[in-house]
C-alpha cells in the first residue's frame, strides 16, 4: 500500500474500520493546516495593512468595473477589454466635466463651509466660555505651543495630504490593470493552491467577485439618493453651501450607519449659524433622507444587491477600525462580505460537511 504525501495510505485503499480511525486524523491535520493559514493570514494583514486594503479597495473596484464591462460588451458583441477602456475613459471624463463645470462652485461652498464651521466655534466660546467648564476648556486651548510644535501638525498633514493623493492614483492605476486582465493574477493565485482544492478556490472567487460587485453597486446608488435627496432638501431649506454639504452626506453613506451621523454635524453647525429652527428643520431633512434610504431605496436595492445583517455591519467595521484604523472602518462591511463568502465554503460546507450552503460559481 502506497503512503500518501502526508505520511498516511489513501483513504480507498483502506478498509471500513482504518477509514474510520485515520478520518479524525485527516481532519485535525485539516484543521491545523486551515488555522496556521488564517493566522498566517492575519498577521500579514495586520502588518502589512495599508497595502493588503489598498489592493482589496482595488479589487474591489476592479471587479465591479469588469462585471459592468462584461454585461455591456455582451449585449454590444465586443471585446470586454474594449469597454473597459471606454468605460474608465468615460468616467475619467466625467469626473473631469464634473470638475470644470461644478468644482469651483463646489470648491467656494466647501471654503464657506469651513469658514462658517470655525464662526460657529467662535460664537461657541463666545457663549460657553464663561461657564466653569468652558473656561477650562478655553484656557487650554489659548495657552499656545511653540512653533515647532505647531509646524510639526502642519507638516503630517501636509504629508497625509500627498500620501492621501499618491495613494488613489495607486489604487486608480492598479484597479484599471486587474480589471483588463483578471485571468492573469486569478491563474497566478490559483498555482500556488493544492492541485485539489483550484478549483474549489477558483469557484470561490467568482463568487466573492461577485459578491463585492453586488455591493459596490448597491452603495453606489444609496450613495447617489442621499446626495440628491439631501441636496434638494437643505436647497429648499435655504441652508448655506448645499451642494458641499449634500456632496459630503453622499460621500460618507458609503460608510453604512456612522457616515449618516458624520454628514449631518456639519450641516446641522451650519444652519444653527442661521437659527435655531433652521437647524432643526436641516436635522429633519437628513433624518427623512436616511429613512427614505434605509426604508425605501436600499430594500429595492438589496433584493439584487447583498444585504448584510446590521450587527455583522456594525461589528465588522468597529472590528476593522480597531485593527487597521480610519481606512478598515471605510472597508470593513465589503471585508465581511467576503469573509462571509470564505467562512460558508471553507468552513461550513468543508469542515461541517453542509453541503447546501457550498458556493456555486
Amino acid at each position: 500500500m502506497k503512503p500518501s504525501q502526508d505520511g498516511m495510505a489513501p483513504l480507498a485503499a483502506l478498509t471500513p474500520g482504518e477509514q474510520d480511525a485515520v478520518r479524525p486524523q485527516a481532519r485535525i491535520a485539516t484543521v491545523l493546516r486551515l488555522s496556521a493559514l488564517a493566522l498566517g493570514a492575519g498577521l500579514m494583514m495586520w502588518l502589512l495593512s495599508s497595502v493588503v486594503l489598498l489592493l482589496f479597495f482595488a479589487v474591489l473596484l476592479a471587479t465591479t468595473l469588469r462585471g459592468a464591462s462584461q454585461a455591456l460588451a455582451s449585449r454590444l458583441r465586443v471585446p470586454v477589454n474594449l469597454v473597459v477602456g471606454v468605460i474608465a475613459f468615460l468616467l475619467l471624463l466625467l469626473v473631469a466635466g464634473f470638475w470644470l463645470i461644478v468644482g469651483p462652485s463646489l470648491a467656494q461652498q466647501g471654503s464657506d463651509l469651513i469658514e462658517k464651521l470655525r464662526g460657529e466655534g467662535s460664537q461657541l466660546v463666545a457663549e460657553y466660555g464663561r461657564t466653569g467648564w468652558g473656561k477650562e476648556v478655553v484656557q487650554h486651548l489659548q495657552q499656545g505651543a511653540p512653533a515647532a510644535e505647531v509646524a510639526a501638525p502642519a507638516m503630517h498633514v501636509l504629508s497625509l495630504t500627498l500620501d492621501t493623493v499618491a495613494g488613489l492614483v495607486l489604487l486608480v492605476i492598479t484597479a484599471l490593470y486587474l480589471a483588463l486582465s483578471p485571468d492573469l493574477y486569478i491563474d497566478g493565485f490559483i498555482r500556488l493552491m493544492p492541485i485539489s482544492r483550484r478549483a474549489q478556490v477558483r469557484s470561490v472567487m467568482h463568487v466573492s467577485g461577485r459578491t463585492l460587485q453586488r455591493w459596490l453597486m448597491g452603495q453606489l446608488v444609496d450613495m447617489a439618493a442621499v446626495g440628491v435627496l439631501t441636496g434638494i432638501g437643505l436647497g429648499i431649506l435655504g441652508v448655506p453651501s448645499p451642494l458641499a454639504l449634500a456632496a459630503l452626506a453622499g460621500i460618507l453613506t458609503f460608510i453604512p450607519y456612522f457616515g449618516a451621523v458624520l454628514a449631518g454635524i456639519p450641516a446641522v453647525l451650519v444652519a444653527l449659524s442661521q437659527g435655531p429652527k433652521l437647524a432643526l428643520w436641516t436635522l429633519g431633512v437628513f433624518v427623512l433622507t436616511h429613512l427614505i434610504e434605509g426604508y425605501v431605496i436600499s430594500p429595492l436595492v438589496q433584493k439584487r444587491m447583498v444585504e448584510l445583517p446590521p450587527a455583522i455591519t456594525v461589528l465588522s467595521m468597529t472590528a476593522a477600525g480597531a485593527l487597521f484604523g480610519p481606512l478598515g472602518i471605510v472597508l470593513g462591511t465589503p471585508l465581511a462580505a467576503a469573509g462571509i463568502v470564505l467562512v460558508r465554503e471553507f468552513y461550513v460546507a468543508d469542515m461541517l460537511g453542509d453541503d447546501e450552503m457550498r458556493c456555486s460559481s
